[in-house]
């Protein structure tokens, strides 16, 4: 290469290189001009605090970040008029690892936090609408402190809240407490499920630990008219009178039900005017269901016979029978005193699981 294109190639390498050394500085001009605390460099007006760098990480010092608004009333505000306004969050990790969000609430300031206090609100989710004027509150889920917070323990509750018609202002409607007891329309449950109202099953019915399903309330009411009873033997009351609410069927001595299940049965006798002990059962399906006895004096106490019937095949007919007893004679053998002769009155079936 002769020396004059060997200057020129110098010349043109030179060229470039200053032109990218340029570029450069010119570049971390722009990055410096970006991301610097406000000085001589701010816009003019007095313009937004600039993001701030902190060796690998970026933030914002003193305001509110808008994205789709020019005035964010919040830290961050998104807003869209064309489609849904949110945010997504991917995660592609290992095993073990999470993707979530964490609010902490507490009292003090970031630099001397104070621990959080019982009836602290930790959190809430508010969902709102808009009246043609302004946004209103529909319904909201907080998180609240149940008692303070230690290093050991930090025991809280959730609340769930809706807006009734007419009004612009949640009304609480459940909550769990630090339980885990959930109290629906009361804002102490006291159990793991409490209600205060009434409570529907359109289907399925209320299963119970030992298996049985309760799916209705069977009850009924019955009038023995003063029925009464001499023979030393059981004998079916003959129920004249009754006021059912379903799932039982009455028709003279016969009684049957629409349910398997555990009844109730409560009978009152009253008696000639002598002391009496009066067995009562309920027999049906080729076997006594269920049988106690109860005592009367027959003047001012009535006997009262309470017991509880296992009715396992609900197609049977029952009966409910009557037998006297006299003192040492068992239930299975009604025996008998002279004169006494009790006489039946009113009954009660209720079904109970």
């Amino acid at each position: 290469m002769n020396s004059k294109k060997a200057k020129a190639f110098i010349s043109n390498n030179l060229k470039i290189l200053s032109l990218s050394i340029f570029i450069g500085l010119f570049a971390c001009a722009i990055s410096i001009f970006a991301f610097s605390s406000p000085g001589s460099n701010q816009p003019p007006n007095g313009g937004p605090t600039f993001w701030l760098l902190n060796s690998t990480n970026m933030y914002y010092q003193g305001g509110s970040v808008g994205i789709g608004t020019t005035g964010p009333g919040a830290p961050l505000n998104i807003v869209s008029n064309d489609s849904w306004a949110g945010f997504e969050m991917d995660s592609y990790q290992p095993s073990g690892k999470y993707n979530g969000i964490i609010q902490m609430s507490a009292r003090g300031t970031s630099v001397s936090p104070l621990a959080t206090q019982s009836g602290d609100l930790l959190s809430f989710w508010r969902m709102n609408g808009h009246s043609g004027s302004g946004q209103v509150v529909g319904a909201q889920i907080s998180a609240y402190a149940a008692n303070n917070f230690t290093t050991s323990s930090s025991p809280s509750g959730l609340i769930f809240a809706t807006t009734p018609a007419g009004n612009i202002s949640t009304v609480e409607r459940m909550r769990i407490d630090q339980s885990g007891n959930v109290g629906i329309g009361t804002t102490a449950p006291g159990q793991k499920l409490s209600v205060a109202g009434t409570i529907e099953s359109t289907s399925g019915g209320i299963k119970f630990p030992d298996g049985n399903t309760l799916s209705g309330i069977s009850y009924a009411q019955l009038e023995a008219n003063g029925q009464t009873f001499t023979a030393d033997a059981w004998t079916p009351i003959n129920w004249v009178g009754s006021s059912i609410n379903s799932g039982i069927t009455v028709s003279g001595t016969n009684i049957t039900f629409t349910q398997a299940g555990i009844y109730r049965i409560t009978t009152m006798y009253r008696t000639s005017g002598y002391d009496v002990w009066t067995a009562t059962r309920l027999y049906g399906d080729g076997s006594v269901r269920g049988t106690s006895s109860g005592y009367g004096d027959g003047v001012a106490m009535p006997s009262v016979v309470d017991f509880f019937a296992n009715v396992a095949n609900p197609a049977a007919t029952y009966q409910i029978q009557v037998g006297r007893l006299s003192v040492g004679v068992s239930i299975a053998s009604p025996g008998t005193i002279a004169g006494q002769t009790p006489y039946a009155v009113v009954g009660t079936i209720e079904k109970i699981k």
